[in-house]
């Protein structure tokens, strides 16, 4: 095995990168480069909450039907994820929201536990 190692250190500011992180922004370089997605518009889904790491969308509760099922603002989810763009919606069925950012806020987010999966729109045509 061969072992390289930069005359400055090691380069300590490097990002040590999961597999799993790898992975979603390999799927999104991917993605941007198909065609019919949509700039700067993704689906993200978060992992199911646990004890040690909650879901950044509050626990849905019954609302009336119409309603936003968390009561939890755009705004607030925004907050809560340090997002440089904003949350266009919260979806109510699947634990997860569209965001409007860039592809770098996006690769970003790949890095957060929290997220499951983060996927570009794309325009499909009915028929």
């Amino acid at each position: 095995m061969l072992l390289l190692l930069s005359a400055c250190g090691g380069g300590g500011d490097e990002e040590v990168v999961s597999a799993e992180v790898q992975l979603c922004r390999a799927n999104l370089e991917d993605q941007r480069t198909q065609t019919n997605r949509v700039a700067n518009s993704y689906n993200v889904l978060f992992k199911p909450s646990t004890p040690s790491q909650p879901s950044p969308i509050w626990p849905p509760v019954r609302p009336p039907l119409g309603l936003v099922s968390s009561g939890q603002t755009n705004e607030q989810l925004a907050a809560e994820l340090g997002i440089r763009g904003k949350v266009r919606y919260i979806y109510d069925n699947i634990n997860g929201a569209n965001l409007q950012i860039d592809a770098n806020e996006a690769a970003r987010l790949c890095a957060d536990p929290r997220v499951s999966s983060i996927d570009q729109d794309q325009l499909t045509t009915g028929f």
